[in-house]
C-alpha cells in the first residue's frame, strides 16, 4: 500500500529554503514518489465502511512542493473547489506531520484520513466533502452507516433540533437573527448549513407542489454531459424560486422558471423564461436533461436558436451554479430570500 506524504510545512519557508530542502533531499529520492505509482495500488474501499477503514501504512514516500501540482487533476473535488484539509488550512498539523494520500479505484486521489478517520470530522466543509467523497467511493451504498456518530454530525443534531422548532414557529427569519447574533466561526458555519438544508427541504416541497410529476426525482444527483457528477441534486435547482427581488418584487414563479416534457419519456427540459426584474424573456435559457436510474444528466444548453454552443457545458454548469443558490458566509444578501413563500412551504 503506497501513500503519498507531502510536508506542508515547508509551504511557509522560503523560496531559497525550498530550493535547498530539494537539493539535498529531491536528488537522492527519484523525485518522490510518483502520482502513477499511487494510482497502481488504489485500496480496497470495503463498502459500506470507507471513512472507518484501517488501512497499512506501506511505503510512505515524500512528494515535494515542486512535484505537487500532479495532484491537481486527479484529486476529488466537489463543484470545482479545491478539498478543505483534514486537519484544518493553517497547515498546523501539516508542519509536524506527513500530509498522505491515498488512490481509489478509479484512479482519483484522496487525503488518506477522508478514508480512515471520518468519526472526527468536526467541521461541516469537511464532513460535505466527506460525504461527497464517500458515494464517489461506494456508488452503490444509499446511505452512510455510521452518519449520526460522526462528530460533527452528533453536535449538531441536537441544535438543528432546536433551530427547525424556531424556524416552525417564528419562521426562516428567526435563523437569520441567530446567523446575525452568531459571535463565534463555528456558531456561524453551523447556523449557514442549517439554513442551506433547510432551503434544499423547502425546494423540494416547491418541486412537489408545482411540478408533482417531477418531484419523486428531487435527491437525484445531477452529472454533467460527460458522466462527472456535477455535485448538485435536481431539488438544488428550484431554490432559485425561493428568492424574490426587495427591490421589484419579481420572483422566478413557475411561469418564469418551469419543466417541460422531452421528447420522450426520459427526457425533460427546464426553461427559464424571466429576468430577475420580472421582465418575460421568450428567449431565455432552455436547459436538457435525461432521466437515468438515480441520477440525471445534463444534455444540451438552447440559447436564442442554438442549442449546444461552443463551450455550452461551461455556461450551463454557472447557470445552474446560480440556481443551486448556495447561502455563502458574508456574500448572501438575506433580503433575497421569499421568506413569505418559504414559510408557506410546509
Amino acid at each position: 500500500m503506497n501513500f503519498i506524504a507531502i510536508d506542508l510545512g515547508k509551504i511557509k519557508y522560503s523560496r531559497i529554503t525550498a530550493y535547498l530542502i530539494y537539493i539535498v533531499f529531491g536528488l537522492t529520492s527519484s523525485c518522490g514518489a510518483s502520482l502513477e505509482v499511487i494510482k497502481s495500488n488504489p485500496i480496497q474501499t470495503n463498502c459500506p465502511n470507507f471513512g472507518t477503514l484501517t488501512l497499512p501504512n506501506g511505503n510512505a514516500e515524500i512528494l515535494y512542493i515542486n512535484n505537487l501540482y500532479p495532484l491537481e487533476s486527479s484529486i476529488v473535488k466537489i463543484k470545482g473547489n479545491p478539498p478543505p484539509y483534514f486537519f484544518g488550512s493553517d497547515y498546523t498539523y501539516y508542519s509536524k506531520h506527513a500530509f498522505e494520500f491515498i488512490a481509489l479505484p478509479g484512479g482519483k486521489v484522496i487525503e488518506k484520513q477522508y478514508a480512515t478517520n471520518a468519526l472526527e470530522i468536526d467541521d461541516w466543509e469537511r464532513i460535505s466533502y466527506f460525504k461527497h467523497a464517500y458515494f464517489k467511493a461506494c456508488p452503490e451504498v444509499k446511505e452512510i452507516p455510521f452518519w449520526n456518530k460522526i462528530k460533527v454530525v452528533k453536535d449538531d443534531n441536537e441544535t438543528k433540533a432546536r433551530v427547525a422548532s424556531l424556524v416552525h414557529q417564528k419562521g426562516i427569519q428567526s435563523i437569520i437573527e441567530l446567523i446575525q447574533k452568531a459571535s463565534t466561526a463555528t456558531e456561524i458555519k453551523r447556523y449557514y448549513w442549517i439554513i442551506n438544508d433547510l432551503l434544499d427541504e423547502k425546494a423540494s416541497i416547491y418541486l412537489k407542489r408545482n411540478f408533482p410529476k417531477y418531484s419523486k426525482y428531487a435527491d437525484y444527483k445531477l452529472t454533467w454531459s460527460d458522466g462527472e457528477d456535477s455535485g448538485y441534486r435536481f431539488k438544488e435547482l428550484f431554490r432559485l424560486c425561493l428568492n424574490k427581488n426587495p427591490h421589484t418584487g419579481a420572483s422566478f414563479d413557475k411561469t418564469g422558471f418551469y419543466i417541460k416534457n422531452g421528447d420522450t419519456s426520459q427526457d425533460f427540459e427546464i426553461h427559464m423564461k424571466k429576468k430577475d426584474t420580472g421582465e418575460i424573456d421568450i428567449f431565455g435559457p432552455e436547459f436538457f436533461f435525461h432521466i437515468n436510474e438515480g441520477y440525471i444528466t445534463l444534455t444540451g444548453l438552447k440559447q436564442g436558436n442554438i442549442r449546444n454552443a461552443k463551450a455550452w457545458e461551461i455556461i450551463a454548469s454557472e447557470a445552474i451554479r446560480l440556481f443551486s443558490n448556495q447561502i455563502e458566509i458574508e456574500s448572501f444578501d438575506f433580503n433575497f430570500l421569499n421568506k413569505e413563500l418559504i414559510d408557506s412551504l410546509k
